[in-house]
């Protein structure tokens, strides 16, 4: 397979339906094992349980007391809680992430905080009051992984502990990552019995009537963990569309304390700091098929719409009941039925709910059209994610992006009719084969379309994906790299925090890579975090140094200070331009910013070669006087490369 179409490959498929015939003895034995492992028991009870989603070495005291944490209720696990109530089965809700952080938040210091004694505690009460049949446990990021296996070992010993009338608690799993990984989870995990795949509810609710008496032939989407054969039974369940208009079970995980706790998505300084955040689901799937991406691989291909009435009466449960002020749409391609969009938001003006909300998964830019937008702003929208991902017209075709530069140009057009909405964009680098000609593509139309910020990654592909299996084959991945380095952001477990511990970058070294000498070749993955580190700066925070629209500017100095205060204090590009949007909107910089950035100064090597690598100064701050500055695109030598965009059109003429 060429370089060229390596991103191309389409591997992913719907799950395969296995006919009956030649499935006797699978069947045979699966039985053999549920009935030894349930013991003529029904289920009766279920107990599902969302572990930390960080571990003991991993948790920062001080960033859980602060709020810091990512605390999204557990979405899934509420539906599959309200699907076998639905089926006359008790269900109950261990949030054992939301518990951790509230413990933190209540402790006065970090002595007094015990992270494993406390979950611990919280799981083994929890099973020993409630006497489930089963505990299902969710895994649904690699990031997560190791608490979920601590959290599935744990069981075991509570399972030998326990009082008698208890006895053996089998043990199911699912998510996504278990999804994607199911053959090392297994082995990881020998003790867990049943695995579950894709969207569970309906296979899920289909197990408990095998253990309850119906035909093992209706066993879907599973895995069978016996100790001398794993059986997998991938028939699919997929919940078709009228099985998804589902409310989750929020009275069982205390939907409203979440917030409280944690950050409830990326855009909680969008709202006032005591707005209660939620989470809802009004579609699932995804259009496109972006070769990098695993929505299809859990999903499947298509989407899945709930009834614009189903969503209404969950944002009215959670607005009157839970009082949420704001929702973060989990969706995937939310915009997906634009007509269905614009009545969804009509509804919620004409039902008065007053709620704000966001699309943090991201909206494809195809349906961002003006009409669509503006019923979006009127119905409280205050902030998007736009999947772009790359400027160069290759690397979408090879990445199959439902979209092309000129259609993202347009989507930007119609954002800046309603500067109410904070406009970001997914960008990506790191493909195979891109050259620093691709990025300085993806980097222009950044700049081209002028939207308010970029969450910008290195390309770590999951496995399964097409690219992954692609890449595998072409040696550009070892087979089977299954652990992500963290996420590409400032904030406790991202990128960034490790590039300030290493070596200060040279801002010079960034820009030599747009040198003609240099446009054609590809980046190595070392110069790619360079790379990742300068571009995060100029098309986030210098580009504010040309800010001059005050409503943006509030915008975007509310942003600053969530990042200074909450998501990563001590980082340097935030504390001097907040204190540049200060001095815009005030006058001033107050002087407990001026403190930050004296202390970032005194304890840091690494930021004060780089601001002066970029003509900042802690005496811009000390004295509220800012330089003025040139465009990103001058400072980085842009002008002479022609954008993407053009190219393909057969221009060569500077932009």
């Amino acid at each position: 397979m060429s370089t060229s179409n390596l991103m191309e490959r389409d591997v992913l498929r719907e799950p395969q339906v296995i006919g009956l015939l030649g499935r006797g003895s699978e069947y045979g034995k699966a039985s053999t094992f549920i009935d030894k492992v349930f013991a003529g028991r029904e289920i009766r009870k279920i107990l599902f349980v969302h572990p930390p989603d960080v571990s003991k070495n991993s948790f920062n005291f001080e960033v859980g007391k602060r709020g810091g944490f990512y605390n999204f209720p557990p979405y899934g696990l509420g539906v599959l809680a309200r699907k076998v109530a639905d089926a006359g089965i008790e269900a109950r809700i261990t949030g054992l992430h939301n518990y951790i952080l509230k413990k933190c938040r209540e402790c006065r210091d970090s002595g007094e905080f015990d992270f494993d004694k406390l979950w611990k505690t919280k799981l083994h009460a929890d099973i020993f009051e409630f006497q489930p049949d089963l505990i299902a446990v969710t895994c649904l990021f690699t990031m997560t992984y190791e608490p979920f296996k601590d959290v599935c070992r744990e069981i075991k010993k509570a399972r030998s502990s326990c009082s008698d009338n208890i006895g053996t608690i089998p043990v199911a799993i699912g998510g996504v990552h278990v999804t994607q990984y199911i053959d090392t989870v297994l082995d990881d995990l020998p003790e867990v019995e049943f695995a579950f795949l894709n969207e569970a509810e309906v296979a899920l609710t289909r197990f408990v009537g095998i253990v309850n008496g119906d035909p093992i032939e209706r066993i879907a989407q599973a895995a069978i963990n016996a100790p001398s054969d794993r059986l997998f039974f991938r028939e699919s369940a997929k919940p078709a569309a009228s099985d998804i208009n589902v409310i989750p079970a929020f009275d069982l995980m205390d939907v409203s304390d979440y917030a409280r706790n944690g950050r409830v998505g990326s855009f909680t300084w969008t709202r006032e700091p005591d707005t209660l955040f939620a989470s809802v689901l009004s579609n699932r799937g995804c259009r496109a098929a972006c070769t990098f991406c695993n929505v299809r691989n859990f999903n499947g291909v298509g989407v899945r719409q709930r009834s614009i009435e189903s969503v209404i009466e969950e944002l009215v449960m959670l607005k009157e009941v839970y009082g949420i002020g704001h929702i973060t749409w989990l969706d995937d391609d939310l915009l997906f039925d634009e007509k269905r969009s614009i009545r969804l938001y009509n509804e919620m003006v004409r039902k008065n709910l007053n709620l704000t909300w966001d699309a943090m998964n991201g909206v494809i830019a195809a349906s961002c059209k003006d009409e669509v937008i503006a019923a979006a702003a009127e119905s409280g929208c205050l902030a998007v994610n736009i999947g772009v991902e790359s400027g160069n017209g290759e690397v979408q075709k090879q990445i199959k992006k439902p979209g092309n530069s000129r259609r993202f140009l347009k989507a930007a057009e119609v954002f800046k009719k309603y500067d109410s909405i904070n406009a970001r964009l997914f960008l990506m680098l790191g493909f195979p084969g891109e050259t620093h000609r691709m990025i300085a593509d993806t980097i222009t139309l950044s700049l081209e379309m002028n939207l308010d910020w970029h969450s910008i990654t290195i390309l770590q592909p999951w496995m399964t994906t097409p690219i992954y299996e692609a890449m595998v084959e072409q040696g550009l991945l070892e087979k089977r790299l299954e652990k992500l380095e963290g996420r590409y952001s400032a904030g406790p477990f991202g990128q960034q925090r490790s590039v300030e511990f290493g070596a200060p970058l040279l801002v010079q070294e960034f820009r030599s890579c747009f040198s003609p000498e240099n446009l054609d070749k590809v980046p190595s993955k070392d110069k790619l975090l360079d790379i990742w580190f300068f571009t995060n700066y100029y098309l986030n925070f210098h580009r504010l140094f040309m800010e001059t629209r005050k409503h943006k500017m509030e915008q975007q100095l509310r942003n600053l200070e969530n990042i200074c205060t909450i998501v990563a204090p001590g980082n340097g590009f935030a504390i001097y331009f907040r204190a540049l949007l200060q001095s815009r909107l005030f006058n001033r910089v107050d002087s407990d910013v001026v403190a930050d950035l004296d202390n970032v100064f005194r304890n840091s090597s690494f930021w004060p070669k780089v601001f002066e690598g970029l003509d900042l100064s802690l005496d811009h701050v000390r004295n509220n006087s800012f330089p003025g500055t040139s465009s990103a695109k001058a400072e980085l030598g842009l002008e002479h490369i022609t954008p993407g965009w053009f190219r393909g059109e057969g221009k060569t003429a500077e932009w």
